[in-house]
């Protein structure tokens, strides 16, 4: 259970949802609904399914250290895996149906020293590294299976490809049998049925869990058929069957960082607290021309995520802020329920990813209410509105910039932070063609009229604000 002021690192629990209106909103949820659907998840659902989620981690992650300790000596496997995307950030949207986390991970006896990486024409990457191994001749000579796995390459950096298809995904198809073994003997003693089945997409792992069980009060936005066509709405009903997935990749520890404590007791940022930050695999599908070729499998991204639930976590304690996090959560839904539902032919669906509305929200935390004492918010339909200014003044200018790389705001809300001196900016929208980028800019259009009533026009908003945001797409370079 979290204590009073735990926040970030200090975190580790996934938390429901964040869903608040402003003193005069309160027809505001029945408008909602009517426009894009439930966005929120019933109380008992999102319990039942978390407690699931954990049975369903503590076999795997057993397993996982189990065939790590028996075959690859030298790996070790944290027993305690990192929660983290929206199901920890309090921005999940309609049922409890995916859960993300980290697996971190360590080799003993390994040095690394970090190297930025470049592009083609020698431009650097922000939020991009390669690890080259200091005693590589040492580790290769101490595990025999760094050498049979391709686990360093040629030049001693550490293969981020390799590790990924070579190491882990081997580690997870020797633990799937027994993973569902000692799930079956769990279901016979609580009647509750657990199923884990395995894909593996990119540089993630994602695991399918078949539960049937108690869980009540899980629905589809519309009442319509969700994923799992044998799966019906059950706003009454005990007994469901339905498929939950946990995506995970595995993580090194890189930095822990030192960052002012917001919640200090006598004075503001007087004491501090460390976020942890982790390299993750992010190797290149060799057909991405921008990269050098002998880098592509080298790769790993220096992971904002302990930043990111820092951000969350504060913000579940500033009404404004919790009215921005709703405002995402709406956005959130009306891309699901659009890329669900919606005509094939919408750009806006096909390239604004959940991750990018979460950059939007910081950059509606930090210009709409930092410092908080100044800048306060009346409800969601200004938040909202704010939100969907900016995702079209992005959309405008082809450009949406990662928050964390190039940001000069950063050090505002996050003093200390590993990125604020980065000047490299990042453009979300860089891999989006110049076509797709104006079709999504026509679906702009069908979004406010899903959404009308729900968020206040620009001309009703602070054009100061609105600058402060152009004014930062005006610095993104291509």
């Amino acid at each position: 259970m979290a204590r009073q002021g735990d926040i970030g690192s200090r975190l580790n629990e996934w938390r429901p949802p964040v869903y608040e209106l402003g003193p005069s909103e309160s027809g505001m949820t029945q408008q909602i609904k009517a426009a894009i659907g439930e966005i929120n998840i019933a109380d008992d659902a999102w319990m039942n399914t978390c407690g699931a989620i954990e049975k369903v981690l503590g076999v795997v992650i057993s397993e996982f250290r189990k065939v790590a300790l028996s075959q690859y000596p030298g790996l070790v496997i944290q027993d305690a895996v990192i929660r983290q995307g929206s199901s920890r950030e309090g921005l999940k949207v309609r049922d409890p149906d995916e859960y993300d986390f980290m697996l971190p991970f360590k080799i003993e006896g390994l040095h690394l020293v970090h190297y930025d990486v470049y592009d083609c024409s020698g431009r650097i990457l922000p939020g991009l590294l390669k690890m080259k191994v200091q005693n590589d001749h040492e580790m290769r000579g101490r595990f025999s299976w760094m050498n049979r796995l391709g686990i360093i390459d040629a030049s001693g950096m550490l293969d981020s490809e390799n590790i990924q298809k070579t190491l882990f995904t081997s580690i997870l198809d020797k633990s799937l049998n027994k993973i569902n073994e000692h799930l079956a003997s769990e279901s016979s003693r609580t009647g509750d049925s657990y199923r884990v089945n395995r894909s593996t997409n990119s540089t993630n792992f994602q695991l399918t869990v078949q539960f049937e069980g108690s869980i009540r009060g899980v629905h589809d936005a519309f009442g319509f058929p969700t994923r799992n066509e044998s799966f019906p709405r059950l706003q009454s009903q005990n007994i469901s069957t339905m498929a939950i997935d946990i995506d995970f990749v595995p993580g090194m520890l890189i930095g822990r960082d030192v960052i002012p404590n917001p919640y200090s007791v006598k004075e503001y940022h007087l004491e501090t607290m460390v976020c942890e930050r982790y390299a993750v695999m992010k190797w290149i599908n060799k057909k991405n021309t921008n990269i050098k070729e002998a880098d592509k499998s080298l790769l790993w991204r220096n992971s904002s995520a302990g930043y990111e639930k820092h951000i969350l976590d504060v913000a579940r304690r500033n009404p404004s802020q919790r009215y921005i996090l709703t405002a995402c959560r709406i956005l959130k839904a009306y891309i699901a329920n659009e890329k669900a539902y919606g005509s094939y032919n919408d750009q806006l669906v096909a390239i604004v990813k959940s991750y990018y509305l979460k950059m939007l929200c910081f950059y509606c935390i930090i210009f709409l209410t930092v410092p908080n004492s100044a800048n306060r918010l009346s409800g969601v339909k200004e938040a909202l509105g704010y939100m969907i200014v900016f995702l079209e003044k992005s959309l405008n200018a082809g450009y949406l910039p990662h928050f964390f790389h190039g940001n000069p705001w950063l050090s505002v809300i996050l003093p200390g932070c590993y990125f604020e001196e980065e000047s490299e900016k990042y453009n979300l929208f860089s891999e989006a063609s110049g076509s797709t980028i104006q079709q999504a800019r026509l679906s702009i259009k069908r979004l406010k009229e899903r959404l009308q009533g729900l968020f206040l026009s620009e001309q009703y908003l602070d054009q100061e604000k609105i600058k402060m945001f152009t004014d930062i797409l005006s610095q993104v370079k291509k």
